[in-house]
């Protein structure tokens, strides 16, 4: 085989150079991008560079047989390209290979072998022919076998249309550079088999085409490759903008760029922080935080607590976290900023929920203690009163008259101490399930007594009681709701001008409910504040100076009695506070006063305590009757295993055996004496003692200190069978 040069052949073999940088480039991004195939990209160029060389070779041959032989060789090739072009399709689309794609491939090769080894596509006779310029070339005859071209053209355009419809939208572009290529590559194989036949003097493209095909692939692969960047960016921007904590990509001096929620977090101006200088964030830190802050731009990570003011805003309580930037990354430091701002005011309150909680246990508590020696003081300061009574005619005057006032005195501070014991309780005495039929009058006056030590200092209090029905309801609640408007009525007054303000309490009955109003003359509420004082957590006081809960929890009460509460107020005027409650039903009624027989005969009484002292003083009161001590619940049921008593006064708690476990154990062996059991208590500590006292009813128990005359009626009542 002899070869010259063919001046049409250069322009080939410029070709295969292009083709093969082509290869070399496709080959480089599949070995950078190993996850996505180039397969059938890399193949189409291979065939081009092979194509090329052939051609070149069939121009620039001076033997016929070695040129028609190069002709069936490029003939041959072209079998492959239908199928490549469909898997090219369906790999950019993301489709698995389909049937028709594989057979496309798998029926290429004997297609191949065809076209080498037998004349049926190219045949002869060779002829010598000439380009458009006048350059002598061999081209062959076409055989029989050329007429299936066309429908396999067809066949393979329609297939192609095929798999582009089905294509995901994002690939969209790929329609048109697909058509493109089809109509080149077509367009150029059928003008150099028409040259080739010597029907058309012309010179030959096809090998340009291959050219144009990798120019196609390599824009569609950067346009396939700025698309999955743009998806990438907007997910993780959707990401980030999604997240409820604040990111902010920082350099050296800028804020390189900012998600919504720390724009939205630090409200700043034009919507964005993208561009806004380091020194606009750190403006915002509070000068305490200001070095840490500038740490953790350094090479701190955090997390930090800090306060931010951002502008027009109220402070913020930040947790910042920070990490170096991504490698490639513009920036140099992310900052991860969440507002826990909430989360410590949370924090506050629970605290303040569980320091209030603390508070009513130890009052609970502090009650119980005090009872129990206050009952004794009590009961012997009223013996000592009855006793100077009895022996003042023999004593001088004025040893009788001091007598008398000191022992008054005493009854009178005892008297002081068990009602502070009684509001300590009653405070304390704050769940469901304890409502009786409260008297609205009382509840206010030992709500005024507690508070009395606030208010005097702040205004005078008026009271102004016309009878209302009793309310059914918890005491203790009532005396939360009621004690917490009084002691915000003082508040909105200036403390150091007494006497010239009022705090106004009222009752009176509206249509059959019981009306209280409590007023101040204090400095009001604004009409833009006052539809919001019944909102949780809101308040106008100074910072740890209120919760915010005191209305809306008091209001929550009311409501769930069935009543209202209602706020009138003018700034410069004062406020007052209306709170409407049903009456209590008739079987809600305190029970009557126990009532004593005419002529109380003497009783057989069993006295049950463990305090000593109490005991003691319970006898010297009912010294009328025979009275027994026992200090234990075991001594006591060994007593009554001997003994008939008419009365049992028995402890409601004691540390061996409690009044509640020994009443069960004569319940439970069936002895009548335990109809006759009257409880003492100083407080009730446990859900079961409320639930047992409930359980008997309360003409069966008695809150300690107890009266001496309440005392001797309680002993001479008729008691009631088991």
């Amino acid at each position: 085989m002899t070869l010259e040069v063919h001046p049409e052949a250069i322009g080939t073999l410029l070709a295969i150079g292009a083709l093969v940088f082509t290869a070399i480039r496709q080959c480089i991004i599949w070995r950078l991008d190993p996850g996505k195939t180039h397969l059938p990209w890399v193949l189409i160029t291979a065939i081009g560079i092979v194509f090329s060389v052939t051609r070149a070779i069939h121009l620039m041959s001076t033997d016929a047989d070695t040129a028609v032989a190069m002709i069936r060789i490029q003939f041959a090739l072209a079998m492959f390209l239908p199928g490549l072009a469909l898997a090219t399709i369906e790999v950019l689309s993301g489709m698995p290979m389909s049937r028709l794609t594989f057979a496309s491939l798998l029926g290429a090769l004997p297609l191949q072998l065809l076209c080498v080894a037998t004349p049926w596509l190219i045949g002869g006779p060779v002829e010598t022919h000439h380009d458009l310029f006048g350059h002598a070339y061999y081209g062959a005859r076409t055989g029989w076998m050329m007429a299936l071209v066309v429908p396999i053209c067809a066949g393979v355009i329609a297939a192609m249309r095929a798999r582009l419809r089905r294509s995901p939208t994002k690939v969209a572009r790929l329609h048109r550079n697909s058509r493109i290529g089809v109509f080149v590559f077509v367009a150029c194989g059928l003008h150099d088999t028409l040259v080739g036949a010597g029907v058309v003097s012309s010179i030959f493209l096809l090998e340009y085409a291959f050219v144009a095909f990798g120019v196609i692939a390599a824009n569609f692969e950067a346009h396939g490759d700025a698309l999955a960047l743009g998806e990438l960016e907007s997910r993780y921007r959707h990401l980030a903008d999604a997240t409820r904590e604040g990111v902010a990509l920082c350099g050296d001096r800028s804020i390189l760029d900012a998600n919504r929620a720390l724009t939205d977090m630090l409200g700043a101006p034009g919507g964005s922080l993208r561009g806004r200088p380091l020194g606009a964030l750190g403006a915002l830190v509070v000068e305490s935080d200001r070095r840490a802050f500038d740490e953790l731009l350094g090479a701190a990570a955090g997390p930090l607590e800090l306060t931010l003011h951002p502008p027009d805003q109220t402070p913020l309580v930040v947790s910042i976290k920070a990490t170096p930037a991504p490698a490639g990354s513009p920036g140099t430091r992310v900052l991860l900023i969440r507002d826990v701002t909430g989360e410590r005011e949370l924090q506050a309150r629970l605290t303040r929920a569980d320091r209030l909680a603390a508070i009513g246990t130890l009052a609970a508590g502090t009650a119980h203690e005090i009872n129990n020696p206050l009952t004794f003081v009590l009961a012997n300061a009223e013996l000592l009163k009855e006793t100077v009574a009895g022996i003042r005619a023999d004593l001088p005057p004025a040893t009788a008259a001091l007598a008398t006032e000191l022992v008054d005195e005493i009854v009178s501070g005892g008297g002081r101490i068990r009602r502070v014991v009684q509001d300590l309780m009653a405070l304390a005495r704050d769940r469901r399930g304890d409502e009786i039929a409260v008297d609205i009058a009382a509840t206010l006056d030992r709500c005024i007594a507690m508070a009395n030590s606030q208010l005097r200092h702040h205004a005078r209090v008026v009271k102004t009681y016309l009878p209302v029905p009793a309310v059914y309801a918890s005491e203790g609640r009532l005396f939360q709701v009621f004690l917490n408007l009084i002691v915000n009525a003082g508040q909105a007054i200036v403390e150091g001008h007494a006497e010239a303000n009022e705090i106004r309490v009222a009752t009176r009955t509206v249509d059959g409910r019981a009306v209280i109003e409590i007023a101040d003359t204090g400095t009001g509420i604004d009409a833009a504040t006052l539809p919001r004082i019944f909102e949780p957590y809101f308040t106008t006081k100074a910072v740890g100076h209120g919760t915010g809960l005191g209305l809306s929890i008091s209001q929550g009460i009311i409501t769930a009695l069935g009543g209202t509460i209602e706020v009138a107020s003018e700034v410069g005027v004062g406020t007052t506070v209306r709170i409407s409650l049903p009456a209590a039903p008739a079987s809600a009624a305190e029970p009557a006063p126990r009532a004593a027989a005419p002529n109380p005969p003497r009783l057989r009484v069993l006295i049950v305590d463990d305090e000593i002292s109490v005991a003691k003083a319970l006898a010297r009161m009912l010294q009328a009757h025979d009275v027994e001590l026992a200090h234990s619940g075991r001594t006591a049921f060994a007593r009554l295993q001997q003994q008939r008593y008419d009365v049992v006064l028995c402890d409601l708690m004691m540390p061996d055996v409690t009044g509640m476990e020994l009443h069960a154990q004569l319940v439970a062996a069936g002895d009548e004496v335990a109809g006759r059991f009257v409880f003492m208590t100083g407080g009730v500590a446990t859900q079961a003692a409320r639930d047992f006292l409930d359980g008997i009813g309360p003409e069966r128990w008695v809150k300690k200190p107890i009266p001496m005359a309440e005392l001797r009626k309680l002993v001479a009542a008729p008691r009631v069978p088991a």
